[in-house]
């Protein structure tokens, strides 16, 4: 007979949290030694659905027969996997004691399990960033006097659906950082609806065109799609005069100017060419 039942084991929990992939072990513990043949079924309820779970023969003893579930996507379960009174089968094999008798596969439901939540719901995408505390940004340019010091930078969290324990993100280009910011968050962040880091000039790297987003990692390991960018241009080199030159006259006669001639100085900086006039008297 059937002593107990139990959610036992799992491979890729998280958090208490199973998501796609993982997988589910239950184990049923007989009275006595009995010998299996066949592949038996214990059925799992994962929310509405009721799951599969196949007969182990490999991890399995006389008394503690093992059963394994894969779960899927689609499947979600915020209380906990359960399994239903009787929920033992054959399977067309069999269970039964050293001297032939068949077991009887009656027992007791097993209770909603907390330890087994299942979530294969990946997080939405969070808005896209935007800068905080500062005004660097506003003309599409980190400058380099603005480089100086770290930007603040605020992603928004209200149209994700982010929960205390989800991990946030904060990417450079669509990829991680160097090294990588992320944050877990509190629940003080999922009510201020936002959640902030810092970024020093050296983070983002050479200068160019940047890209900051933001993505959602929650607490069972699913991995949410990037949010929308903020986007701007570093360019922390100031420009410097490389070469100063008379480029050009009006009026040069036999290289001789006199009053009323125009003359052009051009200067050539690092960033662009200047070129200023000037009238001979």
């Amino acid at each position: 007979a059937v002593s107990a039942i139990a959610i036992t084991a799992a491979s890729g929990l998280q958090n208490n949290r199973l998501n796609a992939g993982d997988g589910v072990t239950a184990t049923v513990t007989m009275s006595e030694a009995m010998s299996v043949s066949g592949t038996p079924t214990l059925t799992l309820t994962i929310g509405s659905s009721a799951v599969t779970a196949s007969y182990d023969a490999t991890t399995s003893t006389a008394t503690a027969l093992r059963f394994n579930a894969t779960i899927v996507s689609g499947q979600n379960d915020a209380n906990g996997i359960a399994i239903a009174a009787n929920s033992l089968a054959l399977n067309g094999g069999s269970i039964s004691d050293a001297a032939g008798n068949a077991a009887n596969l009656s027992h007791a439901p097993v209770a909603d399990d907390a330890a087994y939540l299942v979530d294969t719901s990946a997080p939405s995408a969070p808005s896209a960033p935007s800068e905080s505390g500062s005004s660097k940004l506003t003309d599409g340019y980190l400058n380099s006097s603005e480089a100086i010091s770290a930007t603040s930078i605020r992603v928004p969290l209200g149209s994700s659906g982010a929960a205390a324990g989800d991990t946030l993100e904060l990417l450079l280009g669509g990829a991680s950082f160097a090294t990588a910011k992320t944050i877990t968050l509190s629940s003080t962040d999922i009510s201020n609806t936002y959640a902030s880091f810092s970024v020093s000039s050296a983070e983002l790297g050479a200068d160019g065109a940047k890209s900051l987003t933001a993505r959602l990692t929650d607490a069972a390991g699913n991995i949410g799609s990037i949010g929308a960018a903020l986007s701007f241009n570093k360019d922390s080199l100031a420009p410097t005069v490389s070469a100063v030159a008379l480029t050009s006259a009006v009026g040069l006669q036999n290289n001789s100017l006199n009053a009323g001639d125009v003359v052009t100085r051009s200067e050539e900086h690092t960033s662009e060419l200047q070129s200023r006039q000037y009238l001979v008297c």
